[in-house]
């Protein structure tokens, strides 16, 4: 990877909409070079794909809540049914397997408390789960995508 390529990555996260004219003027490198330098940087995996950034609270979920959940067992089957159901939960955005004190680190979001509340009953009738404890969010301080250095 090159300067070139970070100058890239850097340009694409910034506006993946940009057509490989704007890219290639950011990059300062020809339309033709932008193009196979994302078709290698997407092969290598380096991106993994493109979206766009859709804001929980603009669709009503103001609330962020980070739920520990603990399971009774952790053999691979509880592991998996628990993974399994949670992939369901529309309002489940990320989760985590961790170490530690807790199994698994999920991060809801809710329209409000009472939302949340239906949302927690469903959480902890999820197979193998032995315990929830959530912590709700006051405000992001920081979210970022990593930045490549050369």
């Amino acid at each position: 990877m090159d300067k070139t390529d970070i100058k890239l990555i850097q340009a694409v996260q910034d506006d993946s909409r940009q057509t490989l004219a704007q890219l290639s003027q950011r990059c300062a490198t020809s339309p033709s070079s932008v193009a196979r330098r994302l078709k290698r940087l997407e092969d290598d995996g380096v991106i993994a794909g493109y979206t766009a950034t859709v804001s929980p609270a603009g669709l009503g979920f103001k609330q962020d809540i980070f739920v520990e959940v603990t399971l009774r067992g952790q053999d691979g089957a509880s592991m998996a049914a628990f993974e399994a159901a949670i992939a369901g939960v529309r309002q489940v955005l990320s989760c985590w397997l961790m170490s530690g004190e807790f199994d698994y680190l999920v991060r809801v979001v809710a329209r409000d408390a009472g939302d949340y509340e239906q949302l927690h009953r469903h959480l902890s009738q999820l197979p193998g789960v032995q315990r929830l404890r959530s912590s709700f969010s006051l405000r992001q301080v920081l979210w970022r995508q990593i930045q490549p250095t050369y």
